[in-house]
């Protein structure tokens, strides 16, 4: 059941995203650029809840990253 929730958030929060970075090119695309940030730092605070950063070398060079 809480994999299937996280599922479903992490799947929102994806097609949330896509649908920004496309209008984010745009010339008013100011609000598109900063909900596609917004997305970006939820994913970022949901793997912090996880603890991933420590157990998956993948996920900690990706949240290195700048």
């Amino acid at each position: 059941m809480v994999q299937e929730h996280i599922k479903s958030y992490i799947g929102k929060l994806i097609e949330e995203i896509t649908a920004h970075l496309q209008t984010a090119g745009l010339a008013d695309s100011t609000d598109a650029v900063h909900d596609t940030r917004v997305c970006i730092k939820r994913i970022r605070a949901f793997l912090k809840v996880l603890d991933l950063k420590r157990k998956n070398r993948a996920v900690r060079k990706l949240l290195n990253k700048d």
